[in-house]
């Protein structure tokens, strides 16, 4: 099987070209499939197998199945002759739900035209953040869907919109999808714990894929700061409710990396998250993305929980 970096150029120009021809048919399978041995390749379902826990239950006597006669002998010997001490014993495993939760970027600073203004220079297809997000986002998919129990979709740029699940956010809407808006990270976040996901049973794990800054795009100082640590502050949260988190933040430019809005750059603030425990993976080019999505993945799966025994 040839290696998919090869095919990434391709890939990238497929993505590209879809808009302007969104019937076609052929062109849409083709970015599907190769998306799909992206994670074949480097997302393999078997990173994520839902972890078991082993246990032994004792089930008494009710009229029905099977009795157990040595610990039907000991339970007599010890309480006398009585129904409720005859017992059988059975080995089970408990499988725990796996829910995952993607939050996606939509707004402008995702697109080329947006990152351009920003940073005042054209953006070439190779480097264009949005393209980079939208096949890191179906390959994501494209492995989770086969393992995860409950897979909820949240996209935001001004506003959010969701959660979807994988049939009502389909892969098509998102090649299709133009970013615009400030990126309120904070508010994408806010949804999920209004939703109470973080309560949820069984395990969870959160990916953000974003432009790597959350701002109000009103130039204002007191607000960015604010939007800027409220989603620290849920990003905390999460992490402490034993979500296990991954921040994919697209940084194609190093300008933009290091152009400061309120009291963080994209840079800082990935630093920010990382100083919370959080494993981050930046996304910077086509070629290295597959191994920086693998990378990632391991990180987040082999992070250290540390649990709050108080809240």
């Amino acid at each position: 099987m040839p290696d998919i970096i090869d095919s990434l150029d391709g890939l990238a120009s497929m993505c590209h070209g879809y808009p302007s021809d969104p019937h076609n048919t052929e062109l849409y399978g083709k970015i599907v499939s190769t998306c799909s041995e992206l994670a074949y390749q480097y997302l393999r379902a078997d990173y994520y197998v839902p972890p078991t826990v082993g246990r032994m239950v004792y089930r008494k006597y009710g009229d029905g199945g099977d009795i157990h006669i040595n610990r039907t002998v000991q339970e007599i010997c010890s309480k006398g002759r009585s129904m409720d001490a005859i017992v059988s014993r059975q080995r089970v495993k408990d499988i725990r739900l796996d829910n995952f939760a993607f939050v996606i970027d939509r707004s402008d600073a995702i697109t080329a035209k947006g990152l351009g203004r920003k940073i005042g220079t054209h953006i070439g297809i190779s480097k264009n953040p949005e393209i980079l997000e939208k096949i890191a986002a179906i390959s994501i998919l494209e492995s989770i869907k086969k393992t995860a129990d409950a897979i909820d979709v949240v996209t935001y740029g001004n506003d959010v919109k969701g959660p979807f699940n994988e049939q009502q956010y389909t892969y098509r809407e998102m090649l299709l999808d133009v970013g615009k808006g400030a990126n309120r990270l904070d508010l994408a976040l806010a949804r999920l714990l209004q939703l109470q996901w973080d309560r949820r049973p069984g395990v969870k794990r959160l990916i953000i894929l974003t432009s790597g800054m959350p701002e109000t795009g009103r130039m204002n100082l007191l607000d960015d700061i604010e939007v800027q640590e409220t989603a620290l502050q849920y990003l905390g949260h999460m992490q402490k409710r034993g979500v296990r988190i991954l921040y994919l933040p697209v940084i194609v430019d190093e300008t933009f990396a290091n152009k400061r809005v309120g009291s963080h750059s994209p840079r800082s603030f990935a630093q920010k998250i990382t100083r919370l425990g959080i494993p981050i993976a930046e996304l910077e080019d086509l070629e290295t993305l597959p191994d920086v999505l693998r990378d990632g993945f391991k990180q987040m799966l082999s992070c250290r929980m540390h649990v709050s025994l108080f809240e």
